[in-house]
């Protein structure tokens, strides 16, 4: 059976009061050294008074003070907010820096650390760390020492979350425009070659291969003529950290291999991660375990060979998307490198291929996979002293519809 394929953010605090509205452009002075009002803190200061505080993300604030919370956090599942910077409201309710001893740091406590987590990135600002939807509170303190001279109330951290099931709903079908890429520079596509793949949702919720949640997708193959060539089975999930995975994800692509049938068939029937909800830079391992190895696979002439493959990805996070007519807002783009190395243990572990190939993969996550593509390229290999030269077909796949189910 062959598997293929798969298919918010912080939100800005309001304005917190007239008092600190006046006070803003003094505020801003403030973190040169200058505050608000006589109470400021200096270089001398030894005894920090705090009132309240505000937490600025960009230009907007929200402010945590003795009378509560106004405004809250929000993030995406699988996604980091930008940086979050704290300023302190002194004693006369007016806004003021932040302490300017080392002496004083920033501590924070979260009630959920599976719901988010806090990340510092400097003394006095930090970043929030969306892992599944649902709702926790952070607490801020500042501490002198071991001491705390002030503990925030309890700020409320949304964490939003747009699972598989959210995006595919049994019955949707999506279509794509499937084209083969050249094997010369730049890999471009040929037209010519355009053919037709269509997705229909099976099932949602799922328990296949060790993971829940699973998205069970019918992929019908047509031929360039327009009839329908084949069908299979494709298998997505994605996790609470917000990672897309898909099941036999490296078997499609070492398929299109010339003669990668042998390593095809040795392969095991792994996950793997092909994207992620994340709108800012990531890099990861995008299997299981560090690596896959297979022994024994059989080669031509009566050789067997034992081949270790890695598969990473390098996720640039936003990156909107126009294809045709229709634009993805919301699109997320992954570079992803599949490396192999082949070695002849008959041979004293001589090494046949040591290469890697690239695909990427545009993910949204109101749609699913918009755009996909594999890189063609000729791979040398070196079988007992003769070189061999194996091109790999690559594609690109573009979304041209998505029907969702009545």
């Amino acid at each position: 059976m062959m598997n293929r394929f798969t298919i918010s953010s912080t939100s800005l605090w309001q304005g917190a009061g007239r008092a600190i509205m006046l006070c803003g452009l003094t505020a801003m002075l403030a973190l040169a050294g200058a505050g608000c009002s006589d109470d400021s803190p200096s270089g001398n200061t030894t005894s920090y008074e705090a009132k309240g505080l505000v937490l600025r993300v960009g230009a907007a604030d929200s402010v945590v003070d003795s009378s509560g919370v106004r405004g809250s956090l929000e993030v995406a599942a699988g996604t980091t907010t930008g940086d979050i910077n704290v300023l302190f409201i002194g004693k006369d309710n007016s806004l003021r820096s932040v302490p300017q001893t080392s002496e004083y740091k920033l501590a924070w406590s979260v009630a959920d650390s599976t719901v988010a987590t806090v990340e510092s990135v400097s003394a006095w600002s930090f970043k929030v760390h969306g892992h599944k939807a649902g709702s926790t509170t952070a607490t801020l303190k500042l501490m002198k020492g071991a001491t705390t001279v002030y503990t925030s109330a309890p700020i409320t951290i949304t964490v939003t979350g747009t699972s598989v099931e959210a995006a595919f709903q049994v019955g949707d079908t999506m279509t794509y425009n499937f084209y083969d890429r050249d094997t010369t520079s730049g890999s471009p596509r040929i037209e010519s070659s355009k053919s037709k793949r269509t997705w229909v949702v099976l099932e949602n919720n799922l328990s296949y291969e060790g993971r829940t949640n699973v998205t069970k997708i019918l992929n019908i193959t047509y031929s360039t003529s327009g009839s329908e060539f084949s069908r299979d089975t494709i298998y997505i999930q994605k996790d609470n950290d917000g990672s897309v995975w898909q099941y036999d994800y490296l078997y499609q692509l070492v398929l299109r291999v010339e003669t990668g049938e042998a390593l095809g068939n040795s392969l095991p029937r792994e996950w793997a991660k092909i994207s992620s909800t994340s709108t800012t830079a990531l890099s990861w391992n995008g299997l299981t375990k560090d690596s896959l190895t297979i022994e024994n696979i059989p080669l031509v002439g009566g050789l067997n060979s034992n081949a270790v493959l890695r598969f990473s990805g390098s996720h640039r996070g936003s990156q909107p998307l126009t294809i045709g007519a229709n634009s993805y807002a919301d699109a997320l783009h992954t570079d992803q490198t599949l490396r192999f190395n082949f070695v002849l243990p008959a041979l004293g572990n001589l090494t046949v291929i040591n290469d890697s190939l690239a695909a990427s993969v545009d993910f949204s996550p109101s749609y699913g996979i918009v755009r996909e593509s594999f890189d063609s390229r000729i791979l040398t290999a070196s079988l007992a002293g003769q070189m061999m030269s194996l091109p790999v077909r690559g594609y690109e796949m573009e979304m041209v519809s998505y029907v969702r189910a009545d």
